[in-house]
């Protein structure tokens, strides 16, 4: 059966805890009848996931949405939620706008009843332009303001259409906002989100074919499957490290009966265990998830791997095949974006300086750029200077411009080119 209804949060068997979203979502309740403080909700859920005795929250859904003001608020600590403990999502009736922002943020699993009202993804303002009823009543208002849009919308004075422009961008900016932690949230292909972006309302199972749910089931069912998803208590070793009291002899036989159920669990036992502790922490919760997660990683290192290939052939049409390999070995240690950004100033400058082959490709070189000067070459007999002094100082501004910024990288950068100078360059 539903539980009882006992104010914005109820516990149920088995470490599960209800969060219920009913009424009209505003930031500041102030426990009025018939609203829903997303505010309140945000510290009901911080307090639950600290809470030793929780093992799961369920979000009871039942509202048409409200203000913009906190809404994003609440749907970032439900996402924050999910990576610690399994999050889900039941909407009874009615899941729109902000409520179902706040909803789609679960990654357990989003569920309603057959004849819940769900979506409504996008943001509305509206404005009254009363200016000419008060005219006609011989109220003339005037606005002293120190913007052109200080005061827009006061009773009384009249709305243009630049007005109008202001306030579509504004309101165009919070829907973006919303139909894009709704498409992260859900997972939603871009095909998906124009037909769920139209911001229509879709009935049960309408709403399970467009993607904004991932079931219509009852309540009973949806705790069902939450609890299939919860991971044992005995396998959060963490929380319940936290939890330890000191020791009395009140609890000293709950003690010693604890330690013996941890002897009796095998090694093989540990490591599923293991698994689904790390799962929790990265906010995975079922079999799926956890296959998607692992293909990106590995398209991941896939790209990566293609990444810093590139970039090494980049840095021998733009150094050299001799100096490449010394200024392109950075690559394998560095993360993507930076190879990338590497990756294009080298290509920059190698078509800047060598151009493109007559079929529009980059043609490829397998010697130093620049030759070693004969000044600097006759310099090396006359004492011991380091390698990076025998350089030019145009060479050593270069080496600057490509990350050569610690003595041992700049001499063995120096090192290379001298050796390349002295076989003759290109």
């Amino acid at each position: 059966m539903p539980p009882p209804l006992h104010g914005m949060v109820d516990r149920l068997p088995g470490g599960i805890a209800i969060v219920r979203l009913v009424g009209t979502m505003v930031k500041y309740s102030r426990s009025r009848s018939g609203l829903c403080g997303t505010s309140e909700a945000r510290g009901h859920i911080r307090q639950l996931c600290e809470d030793q005795g929780v093992a799961a929250i369920l979000l009871l859904v039942d509202s048409p949405g409200g203000e913009v003001a906190g809404a994003a608020d609440l749907a970032a600590e439900v996402a924050s939620a999910c990576h610690k403990m399994p999050v889900a999502a039941y909407i009874e009736d009615c899941g729109c706008s902000a409520a179902y922002w706040a909803a789609s943020q679960c990654s357990a699993g989003v569920w309603c009843n057959s004849t819940a009202r769900v979506g409504a993804v996008g943001a509305m303002l509206v404005v009254n332009d009363l200016s000419e009823g008060m005219q006609r009543a011989g109220i003339k208002t005037h606005l002293i303001s120190s913007g052109k849009w200080k005061g827009l919308g006061v009773p009384g004075i009249p709305i243009d259409d630049d007005d109008v422009a202001h306030l579509q961008a504004q309101v165009s900016h919070v829907g973006s906002e919303f139909a894009q932690a709704v498409q992260r949230g859900r997972n939603l292909s871009d095909a998906q989100m124009a037909v769920v972006t139209r911001a229509g309302v879709f009935i049960g199972e309408q709403a399970l074919e467009v993607g904004l749910v991932d079931g219509v089931l009852s309540l009973d069912e949806a705790i069902e499957r939450l609890q299939s998803l919860t991971p044992p208590r005995a396998s959060q070793p963490s929380r319940r490290k936290s939890a330890h009291r000191k020791p009395s002899e009140h609890y000293g036989r709950e003690r010693s009966m604890d330690q013996e159920t941890e002897q009796q669990i095998s090694s093989e036992a540990l490591a599923p265990d293991s698994l689904a502790l790390a799962c929790r922490d990265l906010g995975i919760f079922t079999q799926e998830a956890l296959k998607e997660r692992i293909m990106m990683a590995e398209l991941g290192e896939k790209h990566l791997h293609t990444l810093r290939e590139s970039a090494r052939r980049e840095a021998v049409r733009c150094f050299g095949a001799e100096a490449a390999p010394t200024i392109s070995a950075q690559v394998d240690v560095l993360p993507a974006a930076a190879v990338e950004k590497l990756q294009t100033a080298w290509q920059r400058e190698a078509d800047e300086r060598f151009g493109h082959a007559a079929d529009g490709s980059a043609p490829r070189r397998a010697s130093a750029p620049v030759p070693l000067p004969t000044a600097v070459l006759d310099a090396q007999h006359t004492g011991n200077p380091t390698a990076w002094q025998q350089l030019t100082d145009e060479q050593r501004s270069f080496a600057g411009r490509i990350g050569m910024d610690s003595d041992d990288r700049r001499e063995s950068f120096a090192r290379t080119v001298l050796g390349c100078g002295m076989r003759g360059g290109e």
